[in-house]
């Protein structure tokens, strides 16, 4: 299976080398102890063959909410069928009664009982792992019989300074308290330090990285976790904010090669920049809005690496420090090939220096890269009973909460867009061709001549067409799903047909609900919870573009 077709159906992102069954029991067998660095094939190539076929067991699990006793067991074959089709591994059955109206089966009891168990041998004819919250609703463990002083308890605290030289006599303010149950439990008095007498905020000046001033009070954008699997070291590396970041890490440690693997495309490559100093290792990272990788440390170094990659003059990649320089659609990027070469793929014309600490290597490109608009009108279809018409014609993208039609504007679900475009390349070797979507709303499926190029869930909306395209003529098509507030906020317009608290539950299920029956009425969408009113705000929604393709270059650095 193609990963972004199991991306597709898993909606697995950093988690394919963590989930991995026989991982776990591999370290409990592996005889490395802290602070040694014995070798493992065994694991390496486990933990690697895992990450590059995500075994079934990677796919992401759900909260599946039995709605206070509304529970059948066609509603359960059916939720577990359709959670099997849409890739979901399994399920924690979670009895949720809030806001709903009480159902009639009742938690616990026999019948209760025969629909877990009618659950637990649907899912395993679909071949989901089920789970079990361990109790009634929200309620952290037990039941209604299960009096305070049973339940799970809380160690919490209050503090006190006081001034030492006699005794001392002072009134301990009462801690936190959850409905109202409190004990004590023990009294701490120990001397302060002497830095607990000073605000640390008010004494430090500035913080610095790499050279870069930090304001003190802003809150870190990218994270990591470190984590030692046999004799090899893994960061993940995430970047919390929705835009660019430019870094450079130093990773405590050195002597082996930095490898990338990227869980999005469940690619592997050795960085071909960075540098050993001081203990430790220094590499420039990019990262698109909301990227996140793995770093792992496996091998001894395959070559000498480059120190700087410049254009034109100007650093665009630096061990030093992270480059500021504008960089459309993104900066180069360089790794090990197979063959212990490194390739650089490219996005703009210009002349390349790339240099390490014993030489210098240079590369010109020109009149190969550019940004080839995808313009003019396009088609979009609209599945049946959505309320919206069957399609529609666009002279320009645009949101769809922003169309005059009624129905369009209030679409929720997968439209699909359509566009033939002409496109004359000159083959030039090494030459690859990105389409990018500029901006969706909210996730999109890309299929170029019947291809299906897989999921794109976040920015940039961006992905390989070179093995698809054809050289002319070229049948385009998007599909794109949105967010439910669209059509919930469309249904406001219509007539009351249920009655709610004010925004908030559900006073009484519809009878067409529990009877199984078809709706009635105008509207689309059904909630247990109102959410929202007519005059709320219509979230963006669809392919907004621009719609470009960039032709880059793989050139080989000699």
């Amino acid at each position: 299976m193609k990963r972004r077709t199991f991306l597709k159906h898993s909606l697995v992102t950093s988690a394919g080398i963590a989930l991995n069954p026989l991982l776990p029991k591999l370290l409990a067998q592996s005889p490395v102890q802290p602070g040694q660095a014995t070798p493992n094939p065994k694991l390496d190539g486990l933990l690697e063959k895992g990450f590059l076929h995500p075994p079934s067991s990677s796919r992401p699990h759900t909260y599946w909410m039995w709605m206070n006793g509304n529970i059948t067991k066609k509603g359960i074959t059916l939720d577990l069928e359709a959670m099997n089709q849409s890739g979901v591994g399994g399920a924690m059955i979670f009895n949720n009664a809030v806001g709903i109206p009480r159902g009639p089966v009742d938690f616990a009891t026999d019948e209760w009982s025969d629909m877990v168990l009618h659950a637990a041998t649907e899912a395993e004819r679909l071949g989901l792992e089920l789970t079990m919250h361990n109790s009634p609703g929200y309620s952290g463990a037990g039941g209604p019989w299960i009096t305070p002083e049973m339940s799970m308890q809380e160690l919490v605290w209050s503090e006190s300074p006081a001034i030492a030289g006699g005794p001392i006599d002072i009134q301990l303010p009462k801690p936190y308290a959850k409905r109202g149950y409190y004990r004590n439990a023990f009294v701490l008095a120990y001397p302060a330090l002497p830095i607990e007498n000073v605000i640390m905020e008010d004494k430090v000046k500035k913080i610095t990285i790499n050279g870069v001033v930090v304001d003190k009070n802003k809150d870190s954008t990218v994270r990591y976790v470190h984590k030692r699997i046999g004799d090899m070291d893994m960061y993940f590396v995430a970047n919390g904010q929705r835009r660019e970041e430019e870094l450079v890490c130093d990773f405590r440690l050195d002597g082996r090669q930095p490898e990338i693997w990227n869980s999005e495309t469940g690619e592997i490559s050795a960085a071909a920049v960075y540098e050993f100093k001081d203990g430790r290792t220094r590499m420039p990272l990019h990262f698109d809005p909301a990227e996140s990788v793995f770093v792992f440390f496996r091998d001894p170094p395959q070559a000498k690496p480059y120190l700087s990659v410049s254009r034109e003059g100007v650093k665009l990649i630096d061990t030093v420090k992270p480059s500021t320089e504008p960089q459309s659609p993104a900066p180069p990027r360089l790794q090990f090939a197979a063959n212990g070469k490194i390739e650089a793929l490219i996005w703009q014309d210009g002349d390349y220096r790339f240099q390490s600490a014993e030489k210098t290597a240079s590369i010109k490109v020109e009149n190969t890269c550019r940004a080839i608009p995808v313009s003019g009108p396009w088609k979009v279809l609209f599945p049946e009973r959505r309320g919206a018409p069957p399609e529609i014609h666009l002279d320009a993208l645009e949101s769809l909460s922003k169309n005059s039609v009624f129905g369009v504007r209030h679409f929720s679900g997968t439209m699909t867009y359509e566009k033939i475009f002409s496109l004359h390349i000159n083959p030039i070797d090494g030459q690859r061709v990105f389409l990018d979507l500029g901006r969706v709303e909210v996730i999109a499926e890309v299929i170029l001549n019947g291809k299906d190029l897989g999921i794109l869930w976040k920015a940039p909306f961006r992905i390989d067409t070179t093995k698809a395209l054809r050289d002319g003529e070229n049948d385009l098509t998007i599909k794109v799903t949105n967010l439910w507030p669209n059509r919930l906020i469309g249904d406001e317009y219509f007539p009351a047909e249920d009655e709610y608290v004010p925004l908030g539950a559900i006073v009484k299920l519809p009878e067409w609900f529990v009877k199984d029956l078809p709706r009635p009425g105008p509207r689309i969408a059904f909630s247990t919870w109102r959410h929202y009113t007519k005059d709320d705000p219509l979230p963006e929604s669809g392919l907004m573009g621009p719609v470009k393709l960039y032709t880059a270059v793989q050139k080989t650095v000699e």
